[in-house]
C-alpha cells in the first residue's frame, strides 16, 4: 500500500500527463482520456514503484514551485468543501511523489530542493489540520440532527404539504455499510439484492447514497457525490475506486483451488461456486467443441 495513495480523478491535465509519462507512455490528448489512461497505467505501475524522474530538473523544480503556490493558496481559502479538500490532498500526495523521485546533485540544486521540501512539509500539517477540523465540524453537525428523520412537515405561504416514509422501505433499514476495507463487489452485490427485496428503486438508493459509507469511504463519497448523477455512475466509480486490478485472477485462483468441504451439502458448495463465478468482472467463454 502507498505511504500517499493519490486520486487521480482529481488530478488537473498537466497533473495526468506527468502521471502518464512518468510511467513511460505517451499521454492522450483528452482529459476524460486521461484519466482511463492513469487508471490502467496505475494498475500496472503503482506510484510507490517509480523511484526516478529523467527529465530537465530545473523544468521540474519550477513547476513544483508553482504548484506549491497554488497548494498554499487552496488552503488558505475559508470556504473549503470535502470536495476541495480531497483535491488539496491529491496534490499534496501527488507533489509528496514528484519530490521524491528528483536527485539533486550541484549545492544550488540540493539548496532549492530542501526549500520545496520545507515548503511542502509545512502545507502537508496544514491540510492534515483542515481535514481534522472538518470532521469536527461533521460531528457536532451529526449531534445536532433531529433524532427522527421519517417524518417531516415541510411548510410554505398557503401551503401544508405532509411527508410521511415507510419506515420499513429506505436505505437506512438495510443495516449495511462499507467503509473502503472491506470487499467492494460483496457490498454492491448485497446492496442490490436488499434493494430489489424491499423495492427501493435506483433513484432512492443514490437519494440516499451517504448513508452507506462510514469510515474511509465516507470521505470519498463526499468527494465525488457532485461528479455522478445516479446510482450506475457512482457505482461505476465505487469499483474503479476499491476493486483490486486483479481481482478477476484471485477470484479465478480462489474458483480453481475452492473443493467441496467433507462435511458440506452440494447445494450449498455449487451455490457458492455460482456466486463466485457471476462476480467475475469478464465473463467465462466456454468454446463449443
Amino acid at each position: 500500500m502507498e505511504e500517499k495513495p493519490i486520486v487521480f480523478h482529481l488530478l488537473h491535465k498537466d497533473e495526468l500527463i506527468y502521471e502518464v509519462k512518468i510511467r513511460g507512455e505517451q499521454p492522450v490528448d483528452s482529459y476524460p482520456g486521461l484519466k482511463t489512461q492513469i487508471r490502467e497505467l496505475a494498475n500496472k505501475i503503482p506510484t510507490d514503484e517509480i523511484d526516478s524522474f529523467l527529465g530537465d530538473l530545473s523544468v521540474e523544480f519550477q513547476c513544483i514551485a508553482d504548484k506549491l503556490v497554488e497548494l498554499s493558496k487552496l488552503t488558505a481559502d475559508a470556504r473549503l468543501s470535502l470536495k476541495n479538500l480531497n483535491r488539496i490532498q491529491a496534490l499534496s500526495n501527488h507533489l509528496f511523489h514528484r519530490l521524491g523521485r528528483l536527485q539533486p546533485t550541484t549545492p544550488d540544486d540540493c539548496e532549492l530542493y530542501t526549500e520545496l521540501n520545507k515548503k511542502h512539509t509545512v502545507i502537508t500539517q496544514r491540510v492534515d489540520n483542515l481535514f481534522r477540523l472538518y470532521k469536527s465540524s461533521q460531528d457536532l453537525q451529526d449531534e445536532d440532527e433531529p433524532s427522527s428523520k421519517h417524518e417531516s412537515t415541510h411548510t410554505q405561504v398557503g401551503q401544508v404539504v405532509n411527508v410521511s416514509c415507510n419506515r420499513n422501505k429506505g436505505v437506512h433499514t438495510l443495516n449495511l455499510k462499507f467503509n473502503g476495507k472491506t470487499s467492494v463487489v460483496a457490498f454492491i452485490e448485497r446492496l442490490e439484492e436488499l434493494c430489489q427485496s424491499r423495492h427501493i428503486s435506483n433513484d432512492e438508493l443514490f437519494a440516499s447514497a451517504i448513508e452507506l459509507f462510514i469510515e474511509e469511504a465516507s470521505f470519498w463519497y463526499r468527494g465525488v457525490c457532485n461528479e455522478v448523477r445516479g446510482w450506475s455512475d457512482l457505482k461505476k466509480l465505487l469499483l474503479e475506486e476499491y476493486l483490486p486490478f486483479d481481482f478477476d485472477y484471485r477470484l479465478m485462483q480462489e474458483i480453481r483451488t475452492r473443493t467441496q468441504g467433507p462435511e458440506e451439502n452440494i447445494t450449498i458448495y455449487l451455490s457458492i461456486m455460482k456466486i463466485y463465478f457471476n462476480r467475475l468482472r469478464k465473463q467465462l467463454v466456454t468454446k463449443n467443441s
